[in-house]
Order: C-alpha cells, then sequence, then structure tokens
C-alpha cells in the first residue's frame, strides 16, 4: 500500500512583517527621490559655479589688460594653455561664449538650460 507524503506547510508572515517590507518600500523610493533632486541640484549649480568662474576669468584679464566693456574677448587667452582655467563642460546644457564683454549685469558665458542661470538674475 502506498502512502501519501505529508503536506508542508506554506510558510506564514505575519501582519507586522508585511509592514516592515511596505515601510522598507517606502523609505527606499523616498532616498531614490532625494538622490535624484539632489543630482539635479548639484549640476545646476556646478553650471553656476562655472559661469562665476568664466565671468571672473573674462574680467581679471580685461582688467589686467586694460581692456573696455565692448571690447572683443580672446577666448584663447581665457581658455588656451596659458589661460586662466580649462574650457567648462556643463552637466545639463552647452555654454555659449560672448564676442565681447557684455558688462553691466549680463555675463561673457551663458547656459542653454533654463534653470542654470545665477539666482540674482534669474526673472
Amino acid at each position: 500500500m502506498e502512502t501519501t507524503p505529508p503536506i508542508k506547510s506554506v510558510p506564514r508572515i505575519s501582519g507586522m512583517e508585511i509592514l516592515g517590507y511596505i515601510g522598507l518600500a517606502v523609505m527606499t523610493m523616498c532616498a531614490a527621490i532625494y538622490a535624484i533632486a539632489w543630482i539635479k541640484d548639484s549640476e545646476r549649480q556646478a553650471c553656476i559655479m562655472n559661469i562665476r568662474n568664466v565671468q571672473q576669468a573674462v574680467q581679471g584679464h580685461m582688467n589686467m589688460n586694460s581692456l573696455k566693456i565692448e571690447d572683443p574677448i580672446d577666448w584663447h587667452y581665457i581658455f588656451g594653455p596659458d589661460g586662466y582655467l580649462p574650457k567648462p563642460i556643463c552637466p545639463g546644457g552647452t555654454y555659449t561664449f560672448a564676442i565681447v564683454d557684455p558688462g553691466g549685469e549680463k555675463f561673457a558665458c551663458t547656459c542653454s538650460h533654463a534653470d542654470h542661470v545665477p539666482p540674482i538674475y534669474a526673472e
């Protein structure tokens, strides 16, 4: 006579264990959202710092060579091998460099990304 094997019971998950898994999933989603926001903001800040550094290099070059506003900018002296800084790369857009120093509240370098504008000049 054949006997049937005993039926194995299915492991049960308690309600508290399910709540623990849900809590862990929610915390993971919150951490992921925070990380994405942090990366986006850090790219924006890096771009703004690049614009600032280029502006300072242009102003320094203009002052050291007794140039005036609306004089042409020779970008070779700003970014060249003997220049003030390496040519910047925006993490989310492309830079446009002015032909002449615009002076006043305008920058010699602007970014194509809409959010990458220094906060003072954002409209």
